[in-house]
């Protein structure tokens, strides 16, 4: 998978409510905003420091995390 292909499953995965997609927090106030990464970015900047990682097992697992449990909410 080419960045764009991951960005836009992270995407889709942000904007789908079945999904709990959570800034995470980063100590860097000048580059983020309240100091909250958005959930794309977070997991993008993940894959792109750890090239072993293969990107579609990645998100596979990712959205089995994720996934919201309908029975809590």
């Amino acid at each position: 998978m080419d960045e764009i292909e991951i960005r836009d499953a992270l995407h889709v995965m942000e904007t789908d409510p079945t999904f709990i997609t959570k800034s995470v927090y980063r100590a860097d106030s000048e580059m983020w905003l309240d100091n909250k990464m958005p959930f794309t970015d977070a997991h993008l900047a993940y894959l792109k420091a750890h090239n072993a990682v293969n990107p579609k097992q990645y998100l596979a697992n990712l959205r089995l995390r994720i996934k919201r449990n309908p029975r809590i909410g």
